[in-house]
Order: structure tokens, then C-alpha cells, then sequence
């Protein structure tokens, strides 16, 4: 081989070489090109699952807040619940007001209808029966019963009677300053005789009327059977209160002639109506709710 062929095959055999090395350059600089992307991807992949854990904790912190406070409006429901329930209680056992006790009851109703679980259901289910028993139990205004038996005793406290006292008047006994003669002196004893035995005839009758002191222990009399009637509306006694508005009719009845007509009859009136004003019915209470609610809370009743 002559030496220019030599020189040609070298040149070629570089040539070569620097093709191969061109080539491996390039794919070095793809594959570096390629890992630097996959880098990259990898990082905002990193940054994404970063974030996305961060919101995951986040929404955990609020599920857990939103948790706690449903906890707590739901304790604040029961207490709100528990106050209404006790205040209805106190006005159906101790002021015997049912208008109120339902204002009250349908409170906490309303408090408890937006709570869905099933720990509620018991107290909803209470709560609904008590309400309905409270409707369905007739009732009256019992303070404004209270008021007017206070009134009548006010008009029964002053009794007047419709008759004056009576006082007779006895005529005096008429005798002659002097008689001349002896028939003078008989006319006038004669005179004296007949005044000492005459009859006074009245024209009307009229009855011995009472004294002061007996008019006053009748009015305190119908006074204490109306307070004792007051006494029995406030403490739900119906018998107590019908025995002793009857018995104060009696009494009224009894003197009726000694009193005034139109006292009388408007002290008689009062007493039918306060008489079929009162509810023979009992109140129910609302033990069934407070139960209820008592093992809601965790308390043993």
C-alpha cells in the first residue's frame, strides 16, 4: 500500500471516529436533555403532591373544626332545649299557665327539628307527644280566673245593706196638767191607762237586722272561702275550689235579704261563671321530654 493510501485510510478511520463520537454526543445530549425534563416533571410532580397534602391537611383541619362545631351547636341546642322544657314545667305546675308551657314547648321543638341524627330522635318524638297532649287538654286563662276571684273578694270585702235600723217610737204618755173635777180627773187617768197598754202595730214587716259586728264576720267569711278558691286554682285543687265557691253561694244565698240586690246578684253571677270557667281536666306535664332529653345528654334521670 502506497503511502497515500495510508494517509486516505487514517483520514477515513478519523473521519469515522469523529461520526461515532458526533453521534454518541448527540445521544448523551438527548438523554441529558431527557433526564433534565423527567427532572423537572418529577419536581412539579413533587410540588403538586406537596400541595395537594397540604390541602388534604387543611380539609382535615376544617372537617375536624366543622365537627367540633356542630358538637357544640348541638350541646348549645340541648341546653337551650333543657331551658325551655324547665320554664314550661314551672308554668303548668307552679303559675298553671298552658298558653305559655306551649309557647315554650314549641320553642324547643323548633330548636330540635334541624338536628338529623338519630340520637334525636327520642326527644323529637317526646317533644311531639307532649305537645300534643297539651293541645288536646282544655284549659282556661287561670291568672285571669286568679284576678277575678281577687275582685269579687274586693266587692265582698264592704258590705252594705239595703234596709236602715229600725228604731220604734214609743209615744209618751199624755197627762193633764190638772183636773178641775172629778170627771177631768177620771178622763185623764183613764187616758194614762190605755196609753200604757196600746199595741203598736207596724205596717210593713221587717226583720231584726245584724249588727256591724255581724255584717263584718260574714264579709271576712266569703272573703276566706273565695281566698281558699284561689288558694286551690293555683295549686290545681278542683275540688277545693268548686267546695268553696259553693259554699259561698250558700252564704250569699242564706242573707240574701239582708244584702243588696244588685251586690248579690252580681257576686251570685260571678260565681257560676268562675264555677264553670275552672278546666276539670288536669295539665299534663312534659316528664316524658325531660327524659328524653336527660338521656340525650348522657345523664342518668
Amino acid at each position: 500500500m502506497s503511502k497515500t493510501a495510508r494517509v486516505i485510510w487514517f483520514l477515513l478511520q478519523l473521519a469515522l471516529l469523529a461520526a461515532g463520537l458526533a453521534i454518541l454526543w448527540q445521544q448523551d445530549l438527548a438523554l441529558r436533555t431527557s433526564l433534565r425534563q423527567q427532572q423537572q416533571a418529577l419536581q412539579t410532580q413533587a410540588l403538586q403532591v406537596a400541595n395537594l397534602q397540604r390541602r388534604l391537611a387543611q380539609r382535615s383541619v376544617w372537617e375536624e373544626n366543622l365537627s367540633q362545631d356542630h358538637r357544640r351547636l348541638s350541646l348549645w341546642k340541648q341546653q337551650e332545649i333543657a331551658f325551655d322544657l324547665h320554664l314550661a314545667e314551672r308554668e303548668l305546675r307552679l303559675d298553671r299557665n298552658p298558653g305559655e308551657a306551649q309557647a315554650l314547648l314549641q320553642s324547643a321543638i323548633e330548636l330540635a327539628q334541624g338536628e338529623e341524627s338519630p340520637d334525636w330522635l327520642p326527644l323529637r318524638a317526646a317533644l311531639a307527644e307532649d305537645e300534643l297532649a297539651l293541645k288536646n287538654t282544655p284549659h282556661s286563662d287561670l291568672p285571669a280566673l286568679y284576678l277575678r276571684l281577687q275582685a269579687l273578694s274586693h266587692l265582698l270585702a264592704d258590705l252594705q245593706l239595703p234596709l236602715p235600723v229600725a228604731h220604734l217610737e214609743v209615744p209618751a204618755l199624755s197627762h193633764p196638767a190638772a183636773a178641775a173635777t172629778l170627771s177631768g180627773r177620771w178622763a185623764a187617768g183613764w187616758q194614762a191607762f190605755m196609753d200604757l197598754i196600746r199595741v203598736h202595730h207596724e205596717p210593713t214587716l221587717q226583720l231584726p237586722l245584724p249588727s256591724a259586728l255581724e255584717v263584718r264576720e260574714l264579709s271576712l267569711l266569703l272573703q276566706t272561702q273565695l281566698q281558699s278558691a284561689a288558694w286551690a286554682l293555683l295549686h290545681g285543687q278542683g275540688g277545693i275550689y268548686q267546695q268553696s265557691l259553693l259554699a259561698c253561694d250558700q252564704e250569699l244565698s242564706r242573707h240574701a235579704l239582708l244584702l243588696h240586690p244588685q251586690t248579690l246578684g252580681v257576686a251570685r253571677q260571678e260565681l257560676q261563671a268562675l264555677l264553670q270557667a275552672y278546666p276539670g281536666a288536669p295539665l299534663p306535664d312534659l316528664q316524658a321530654s325531660l327524659k328524653a332529653l336527660q338521656q340525650l345528654q348522657g345523664v342518668a334521670p
